[in-house]
């Protein structure tokens, strides 16, 4: 694991911790159903972008090196989806 992402691991961790220790237990009973809400309709939207993302490639007609490239880009993508999806 990079620098990077154990900083922003630990800061996530820091600040759920912070929030835990300092909002009352019922803190956020009245937005949680927004908040699920909010998230459904956003995974609704991802499932099937990620689907589409791992079967576009086609190799037909490309070189090694573009399919490389391309691989590499969608991993990238498919990666960030699903940091959303975790978020």
């Amino acid at each position: 694991m990079d620098k990077r992402l154990a900083l922003q691991l630990l800061g996530a961790c820091l600040a759920g911790g912070l929030s835990a220790h300092f909002l009352e237990r019922n803190a956020l009973d009245l937005p949680s159903s927004n908040i699920v809400s909010a998230l459904s309709i956003i995974n609704a939207a991802i499932f099937p972008t990620v689907v589409l993302s791992a079967t576009v490639v086609k190799s037909s007609g490309m070189s090694s090196a573009l399919i490389e490239r391309y691989r590499s880009a969608l991993r990238r993508q498919i990666s960030f989806f699903f940091g959303i999806l975790l978020f």
